[in-house]
């Protein structure tokens, strides 16, 4: 697939810039920039990165696979360009230099945190060879926010850990897990057995708000309550928000909120409805028990399970 300039372009070059290959031209100091009414995309040395789309301010490029009916002969215009401008001496933006190669363990780095930052920059220092690295963290376990800051519900995201496990698997990479630095070692002895020390930690807590009530009971921050239902070492002491009420395990809030001191309504099923044409509302009897009681907006109102 290739990269299409579909209409009169800005030229402000942006899109040159950010093409790793050099394959759109007129470039800025070439002939003809400035003065064509468009710049046009190689499509034999495009590699399609799309790297060009995200820079341009006009939204003039597209892959070719999206042009509409009316936008199909740019396709052959961008083409076109290079049978009489053939660019034959360009060379890429971006020069890669050659990957240095070094002897086996050659180059030792320590990573302290073993969250997404930690793992990531694991991960590019082992495309090297001759580095090996070791990730420490004070966790028995690792990955981070994305093991212990991640709902539970959200595990598109949770599958990052999947890349983590990828990451563990390469050749010179180790952990040293419930490793705490400053307590179970120094910073001088992560030099003394590495050659470079990454920190990639992240913020441990909350940045307060400076508003009135931030400390009032029922407030609580989005950090500690995630890490408590992930079940963060750091939380196993945290008195459960919600704990068992009696056998009809009905909850009743202990931290961080309260409940009324009557028992939320429970909903009621409702019924089908009578014939195909019956209104389709919410059930009567559910409502009526969620507004029975004064303080009944103060507290949370469960869904009933009415389909209709």
């Amino acid at each position: 697939m290739t990269y299409v300039v579909t209409r009169s372009c800005c030229a402000d070059a942006s899109c040159v810039l950010a093409c790793p290959v050099n394959c759109i031209h007129p470039a800025p100091g070439e002939p003809g920039f400035g003065q064509t009414e468009m710049l046009y995309v190689d499509p034999r040395t495009c590699v399609d990165c799309g790297a060009c789309t995200t820079a341009c301010p006009v939204d003039a490029l597209k892959p070719h696979t999206a042009l509409t009916g009316a936008e199909l002969p740019f396709l052959e215009l961008n083409r076109a360009y290079y049978d009489t401008h053939p660019h034959e001496d360009r060379t890429p933006m971006a020069l890669v230099p050659p990957q240095r190669r070094l002897s086996a363990t050659e180059l030792r780095v320590a990573v302290v945190g073993a969250g997404p930052a930690g793992l990531f920059a694991a991960d590019e220092l082992l495309r090297h060879p001759g580095v090996t690295v070791t990730v420490h963290d004070r966790l028995p376990t690792p990955y981070g926010l994305a093991r212990a800051g991640v709902a539970p519900d959200h595990q598109d995201t949770k599958r990052v850990a999947e890349l983590f496990r990828a990451v563990e698997g390469q050749p010179g990479f180790s952990y040293r897990l419930g490793t705490e630095i400053g307590r179970d070692l120094r910073h001088e002895d992560l030099l003394r057995d590495h050659h470079a020390v990454i920190y990639a930690v992240g913020a441990a807590t909350d940045r307060r708000l400076g508003v009135d009530g931030e400390e009032l009971p029922g407030s609580a921050s989005a950090t500690d309550f995630v890490a408590w239902y992930n079940g963060h070492p750091d939380h196993s002491a945290t008195p459960t928000p919600w704990t068992a009420n009696g056998p009809s395990s009905s909850a009743t809030a202990t931290w961080p909120w309260t409940w009324p001191a009557s028992s939320p309504p429970t909903p009621t099923p409702c019924p089908a409805p009578t014939s195909p044409t019956g209104p389709s509302r919410r059930c009567a009897r559910a409502a009526s028990a969620r507004s029975s009681s004064s303080d009944a907006a103060d507290r949370p109102r469960p869904r009933s399970p009415c389909p209709n």
